[in-house]
């Protein structure tokens, strides 16, 4: 639809996009963790490398301290340059933990914090679903995992009336229209809340 913030047939377009090792080889891995405890949420850990998204991992029903250890796992295994971890919430406890145990990559994002342009966002995780917009968009690739496609055609979007800043849809609103908490869309979402560089040089696949 018009209110639509990532268009379908631009998901479409990015799923499985047939992309080579040169478009994010030399690019810094981010990985970002989406939190939940209960109901029909679930955990999303994603792994972002440039251009490419290599894949996500879903949980449910987990206990943050076991969630904390896997994503521990998974830094000990992809050894990223960043993890963001969505610490609004009962999210605070995974990033408390990782950093307890001397993760320093790992850095806590809370969604209704200010964006990094305020003029334009009017918060965190608005900005960083336009900036992932941006990217799938520009020819980011994802995995054709269904749930990621839904998640990322389903927010819509809006302009406050006095300063005219972009605002994303509530997940509160999204469910009343029927549609599920975009867990998968958020993770990948999170990859994307600040600037990351490549911490080894010259990565090779």
């Amino acid at each position: 639809g018009s209110c639509q913030l990532i268009p379908s047939d631009a998901v479409e377009k990015a799923v499985d996009r047939d992309l080579g090792v040169e478009f994010y080889r030399h690019a810094p891995k981010v990985i970002g963790v989406d939190v939940a405890r209960e109901g029909g949420d679930k955990s999303v850990i994603t792994l972002r490398q440039g251009l490419v998204c290599h894949w996500q991992e879903e949980h449910r029903g987990l206990d943050l301290m076991t969630l904390a250890g896997i994503v521990a796992q998974h830094i000990d295994t992809e050894k990223p340059d960043a993890v963001f971890i969505d610490k609004t919430g009962i999210g605070a406890g995974v990033y408390d933990r990782l950093r307890q145990l001397n993760y320093m990559e790992v850095f806590g994002i809370d969604f209704g914090s200010s964006a990094t342009e305020p003029e334009k966002y009017i918060n965190k995780r608005t900005e960083i679903w336009c900036l992932m917009r941006d990217w799938v968009v520009d020819g980011g690739s994802i995995p054709p995992i269904e749930d990621l496609k839904i998640d990322l055609t389903g927010p819509e979007y809006g302009f406050t009336g006095d300063k005219m800043q972009i605002f994303l849809e509530k997940k509160k609103d999204m469910k009343k229209r029927g549609l599920a908490s975009p867990d998968n869309g958020d993770s990948l979402a999170l990859t994307f809340s600040m600037p990351v560089f490549p911490a080894q040089q010259n990565r090779q696949q």
